[in-house]
């Protein structure tokens, strides 16, 4: 015999998506529920399944319905499926549901749904399965809410491979150094054209920026360290930043920012960050998260052949 726990938390490992289904009971009111468990069963006929607890509120209502809808829910939805989800509130407060087939309500906003005659219903130990006939559905482009390991996430859509025409190179569109390069240039233009105004050139900035990492540092050193991104200085920058009053040298032929300097650089990486907000708006935690994952290790894994130039 094992622990239930087990059980569910092994169950869990299998991703599925997230539905609502809802009906009408007996008075004539909507009812609603959030399940995972539901299933295509047939094409011809049109068949699916879901399974309600035994012990769900709802299961009279399901039972005696002849009709129910079922709602697969997109990735903005999460809030809809935790309401669906409790007991003891109006769950379809502020919702504006239309009507389906049999009066069902149907959600707004979701990735697909389909309206459903109660077809069978069997017993599955401690639930009850439901197989309906699908006699309407509706579908849009929204990615579907995931339920995995007792949490909910998001699918990630893999790239599409790209369409042939003028203007598409298989190639450089799916090449990795290319479409870093190519989103370096773009996320970075608004920067660098704020950067112009203040008649600040690349190696300015490239120098600003290092020297602030690094303290102090000698002429050699920031041409050694900056020569991989093609803005490395050369004696006529470092005169211009001194001149500007940006740098100040020191002991040992070694250059450290002024306080002039480190406060032109935090004005300019203040702009660059409420840039980066507004590039940002729009991708979720889940996405950004694993786009700098994969960047960090990317730069760890390359970077282990120079290892001076980040240390």
């Amino acid at each position: 015999m094992f622990e239930a726990t087990h059980f569910r938390d092994a169950l869990g490992r299998f991703a599925t998506g997230v539905t609502i289904v809802t009906t009408r009971d007996a008075q004539g009111q909507p009812v609603g529920v959030t399940a995972n468990s539901y299933n295509s069963v047939s094409l011809d006929p049109p068949l699916v399944l879901w399974s309600l607890a035994k012990t769900s509120r709802s299961m009279q209502a399901f039972q005696q319905s002849a009709h129910f809808a079922i709602h697969i829910l997109a990735c903005e939805q999460q809030e809809l499926a935790h309401r669906f989800a409790s007991r003891g509130e109006d769950k379809f407060a502020g919702v504006k549901a239309g009507a389906g087939v049999g009066e069902v309500p149907l959600l707004p906003e979701c990735a697909a749904h389909f309206e459903c005659e109660t077809t069978y219903q069997y017993e599955g130990g401690d639930h009850v399965i439901f197989v309906g006939r699908v006699l309407n559905f509706a579908k849009s482009d929204k990615r579907p809410l995931i339920f995995h390991q007792g949490r909910f996430t998001r699918v990630r859509e893999q790239d599409a491979a790209p369409e042939a025409g003028a203007g598409n190179n298989r190639y450089t569109d799916n090449f990795l150094p290319y479409l870093l390069s190519r989103a370096h240039v773009l996320v970075s233009s608004p920067v660098r054209k704020y950067c112009a105004e203040l008649g600040i050139a690349e190696p300015h900035y490239a120098t600003l920026g290092m020297l602030s990492m690094i303290g102090r540092a000698s002429a050699a050193e920031l041409m050694r360290r900056l020569a991989h991104t093609g803005q490395a200085p050369d004696a006529e920058i470092f005169r211009d930043l001194a001149a500007r009053g940006w740098i100040e040298s020191g002991p040992e032929q070694t250059w450290h920012l002024s306080a002039t300097g480190r406060e032109v650089f935090i004005a300019i990486l203040s702009r660059s960050r409420a840039m980066e907000e507004d590039l940002l708006e729009g991708f979720d935690q889940d996405e950004l998260a694993i786009g700098k994952r994969f960047l960090r290790t990317l730069i760890e894994r390359s970077s282990a052949d120079m290892p001076a130039l980040f240390d």
